[in-house]
């Protein structure tokens, strides 16, 4: 019973000043060892500075501890990093998030992506993949199949892979954009021409622009 009653008294509140004190290195007193005990505040604490300390990480900035002694340092940089953010902000930079609820109207300028913006986030593997691209290659790729050779479907105003990283993933974006609608993947080969494995980089380039919300996948197809 005296387990049970303890363990009612345990508030926020409670628990928050006994992690508090913790982190202060103050003692605990007898009640404050209870809560202690009963609200398992060893454990918070630990959750806490895994939490702060994957925070730091992802700001950069893991060379500050998670102690008081850093928090005057860590205030400095926010503040900086603020006003940096809130220049971006006022020059029409905006860094959304989740762009495609945030901020859908900016599909429409997919096509605009800068080669600062694309290239940290294309896997090397898909960057391997694309350096074996080759754009300078005849409209009609050769296809054998059963004894048989014929020509895969290329649109009329299909236009050569480019030669580069940026300016592949751009084009890809740009014809999601422009279809206005989901697009299956042969229609979006059938887009470009070109010999070469290029075909095979599309799924990849595809799923990478869904990671970076310029992409989203409907099914078999794709859209902007």
């Amino acid at each position: 019973m005296a387990d049970a009653a303890a363990a009612a008294k345990l508030t926020l509140t409670g628990l928050y000043n006994v992690l508090e004190a913790l982190c202060a290195g103050r003692p605990l007193n007898a009640k404050e060892k209870i809560i202690h005990t009963e609200g398992l505040v060893g454990v918070l604490k630990d959750l806490h500075d895994e939490l702060d300390a994957a925070v730091l990480e992802a700001y950069g900035w893991s060379d500050l501890g998670n102690g008081a002694a850093d928090t005057p340092e860590l205030l400095t940089r926010l503040l900086a990093l603020n006003t940096r953010r809130a220049a971006e902000e006022k020059a029409g930079t905006v860094r959304w998030l989740r762009p495609e609820f945030q901020n859908p109207a900016s599909q429409a300028n997919a096509a605009s992506l800068s080669k600062e913006e694309l290239l940290p986030h294309i896997p090397s593997a898909l960057q391997a993949d694309l350096a074996l691209n080759s754009p300078e290659e005849d409209e009609l790729v050769p296809v054998v199949k059963a004894g048989k050779t014929k020509t895969a479907s290329v649109a009329a105003d299909a236009q050569a892979w480019p030669a580069n990283l940026p300016d592949q993933v751009r084009a890809v974006v740009a014809v999601l954009v422009a279809a206005g609608a989901a697009m299956p993947l042969t229609a979006i080969e059938a887009s470009f021409k070109g010999r070469g494995p290029w075909k095979k980089s599309l799924p990849r380039i595809l799923e990478t622009l869904e990671a970076l919300g310029r992409a989203r996948r409907e099914g078999e197809a794709w859209r902007a």
